[in-house]
């Protein structure tokens, strides 16, 4: 994949930076030298210039959205298909896709996901009018821009012409949308309409005011099968707190069968205006109470498996009250009539939708010797599975996937990956590589695995590490199986125990005086040494240089884990991390709000005037909670529960022992309800004055001088990686700005670029 950074498209079109890159194409930020406005040029990869199934799918994209002219849909501004360069010229969009902002808040509110709703139901609306069905509506192709109000839709990549005279795909192939948004019709390859993108809108409406997906599985193929199949749990099970009539808007919608959804996107929007007028609306559609969903079900079934469809009298009528809503499912009769229609055909569909994923993986990745690094971080893992885009990385054993327990960050959460999002990384048959994810865990129990027979060691270590659980080993004499084969587990595999718990690993030796050199990477000098000296090794250390947060623990040692050592005969050498940034701890107690059900909000800690760490979603339950924190001289630190302040004193780093004084604990007062989670507070501000001053970067982390730039004022920060052979990667090499000092109101506009050491350069 070539960069375009730099370039000049048509004498007009000037690219500044990468803002996306997707399987197909790479978006850049541009300037338009004409019109004198910023533009987000989409430029299909290098490597799919010569693919007629890409550039017929990149032209289909400009095609669709040409005929399209509507204030909630992502502009196209100038197209350009030469041999050289394919482009599409569109709106810039200043915001976030929806999907990233339903993972910062979780469950949106009910009244916010429908004004969302609306504004994508009036793009359909229009698209539909023109005779383009979209076929991939999700919240990962919806932008919301700045003012957390507006929505545009895009990508119109595998969208279709609805003409009576064309009823084939503008793509002519068989992209068939994202598994967890697509309708039944969808997942069975068949002809799809308007009614199509109804049923993508509702599971959409549903993951806003539930928090969820309806359907979520391990496999592609099991949730295609679901959406074909099953019937979502009712929203208003999930999350009470919504009012009825948004429950049968959303469940209208997601009707297994076309004739039973609204009919068009503007039936749908008349519900959802009466809705907004009236919250205790209720409709009278039968499909969306409980007891009709067996009934449904039964209708369902029979659709899934080919056989005739009657058609009855519910699910049309329209009124404003319901008398009455039966509360239970007939959970027999839908189950028998599940079996008796769909058992046969279940190979065949498994077959076909197996077929569409493997034609899906092979269209993106065939023939490809370089692949770049996607941007995992930020996403659920979840989610990543089952989308195309990152399925050849998981296909290929390319992703490691590890637990970490943290109340940080919901479950699923990637908050870490080794791999630099960008990166290009030449693949053939003898050369790889591995992305290390790292994933929130939030559980505090879980099940010790079972291992294959005859496992290794090393093997037991890695899959354990990765669920987070803590590894001692212990050497038995065993010439009966091969040296370092793993006997047993204590606890043993199957149990069930807290997370984070030690798990005793007993491996074959073949003679008396040998162990296994355990992992004491990550431990504190004390620790690692004691730990090695009682296994009978001798220990030397030396130190160096160490970044943030690994002073005084072991970063290297000189045998590798795992290996087989006679241990009074060996020597080790740890290599301990230094740094003159010294640290301490303060300990808070949360609020104890249990009577009022979960209640969650986010903590910010502050070092001196910095924003030091941000938790999210901390559930305020009354548990006591240390919090590390470092820093140089001597300082103050004030740690606050959403916009209310709870705890403050002073820290004196400067001396041998760093010790907390004058430390003051505030009352937290719960409000009602009226929390708000971390992606969505901004954290208290910390000076009033009408000016704003870019602060000094020098020898400052990124992250920290981030959080700097954000609590001095300053909105629009531009994060650019560069090499350096004298700043530290990780740290700021520098800052380029139009001056020092701006008026508050300049600051939320003023673009501050920050330069970020990735280390020296590699050798050519």
């Amino acid at each position: 994949m070539e960069n375009y950074i730099g370039k000049v498209l048509s004498n007009r079109y000037v690219l500044k930076e990468i803002i996306g890159v997707g399987g197909m194409a790479v978006v850049y930020k541009a300037i338009d030298n004409i019109d004198n406005k910023t533009v987000a040029v989409k430029i299909l990869k290098d490597e799919h210039k010569a693919n007629d199934e890409f550039r017929r799918r990149f032209k289909n994209e400009s095609k669709a959205i040409a005929v399209l002219s509507h204030q909630n849909i992502v502009k196209v501004y100038d197209v350009s298909f030469g041999e050289n360069v394919q482009y599409i010229v569109m709106e810039y969009i200043e915001g976030i896709t929806l999907k990233q902002y339903i993972q910062k808040r979780g469950v949106l509110d009910w009244r916010e996901a429908v004004i969302f709703t609306a504004q994508i139901l009036k793009a359909l609306q229009h698209a539909h009018e023109k005779g383009v069905i979209h076929r991939d509506i999700k919240p990962q192709n919806i932008m919301l821009l700045k003012d957390y109000k507006t929505i545009k839709v895009a990508d119109f990549g595998i969208a279709r012409f609805n003409n009576m005279s064309d009823t084939k795909t503008m793509s002519d192939g068989a992209a068939i949308g994202s598994v967890h948004y697509i309708s039944p019709e969808q997942a069975k390859g068949e002809v799809v309409d308007n009614k199509t993108d109804i049923y993508s809108v509702g599971v959409l409406l549903y993951e806003m005011i539930t928090g969820q997906l309806p359907f979520q599985s391990d496999s592609a193929v099991s949730v295609a099968l679901m959406q074909l199949q099953k019937d979502a749990v009712l929203p208003r099970k999930i999350n009470p707190a919504i009012p009825v009539g948004i429950e049968q808007i959303t469940m209208k919608a997601m009707q297994k069968l076309k004739t039973d959804r609204y009919q068009s996107a503007s039936e749908m929007l008349l519900d959802i205006a009466e809705l907004r007028r009236n919250p205790n609306t209720k409709f009278d559609y039968s499909f969306t109470t409980a007891s009709a969903y067996s009934q449904a079900s039964k209708r369902n079934a029979a659709y899934a498996s080919g056989l005739p469809v009657g058609k009855d009298d519910s699910g049309y009528t329209r009124a404003t009250v319901i008398t009455q809503e039966p509360d239970e499912y007939d959970y027999e009769n839908e189950e028998i009539a599940r079996k008796s229609y769909t058992l046969p055909i279940l190979v065949g569909i498994i077959f076909a939708l197996v077929v569409i994923i493997i034609g899906i993986a092979w269209f993106f990745f065939t023939n490809t010797d370089e692949v770049v690094i996607p941007e995992f971080e930020g996403k659920y893992i979840e989610e990543i599975r089952e989308d195309d885009e990152y399925k050849y990385f998981f296909d290929h054993g390319f992703i490691e996937e590890n637990l970490v327990y943290t109340t940080e960050y919901k479950e699923g959460y990637i908050f870490y990956q080794s791999e630099e999002a960008g990166k290009k990384v030449q693949i053939t048959n003898t050369a790889s590589f591995m992305i290390k994810l790292n994933i929130a865990y939030t559980s505090e129990s879980m099940v010790v695995p079972t291992l294959a027979n005859g496992a290794k060691l090393q093997e037991a270590r890695s899959i354990l590490q990765k669920m987070g659980f803590k590894i001692k080993t212990e050497a038995v004499v065993d010439n009966s199986v091969p040296e370092s084969t793993v006997l047993r587990m204590d606890p043993p595999s199957g149990q069930s125990v807290a997370y984070g718990s030690t798990v005793t690993v007993f491996y074959a030796i073949d003679n008396e005086g040998k162990i296994a050199v355990p992992s004491v990477v990550g431990l504190s000098l004390n620790e690692a040494r004691a730990e090695l000296i009682a296994l009978g090794l001798k220990v030397t250390v030396k130190y160096e240089d160490a970044p943030s947060g690994k002073a005084g623990l072991v970063i290297e040692q000189s045998i590798a884990a795992d290996t087989t050592v006679l241990a009074k005969d060996t020597e080790i050498t740890l290599v301990v991390g230094t740094s003159s940034v010294k640290g301490t701890a303060v300990t808070i107690t949360l609020p104890a709000l249990a009577d009022y059900g979960d209640v969650y909000e986010s903590v910010y800690v502050y070092v001196g005037d910095s924003l030091y760490k941000t938790y999210s979603s901390v559930k305020l339950d009354g548990s006591t909670h240390t919090i590390d924190i470092s820093g140089t001289g001597s300082t103050t630190f004030t740690i606050f529960i959403g916009d209310q302040q709870v705890c403050s004193g002073n820290v004196d780093f400067s001396s041998s022992t760093p010790t907390i004084t004058d430390k003051t604990d505030s009352q937290y007062q719960y409000n009602g309800g009226e929390t708000t989670t971390a992606a969505t507070t901004r954290p208290p501000e910390t000076t009033t004055s009408s000016t704003c001053t870019v602060p000094s970067y020098s020898g400052k982390e990124y992250l920290t001088y981030y959080n700097e730039l954000i609590n001095s004022g300053f909105d629009n920060i531009v994060v650019i990686d560069t090499a350096s052979d004298s700043v530290p990667a990780g740290q700021v090499v520098s800052v380029s700005s139009d001056k020092s000092t701006y008026q508050r109101d300049e600051a939320l506009q003023a673009e501050i670029r920050v330069y970020v050491s990735t280390g020296p350069a590699a050798e050519e």
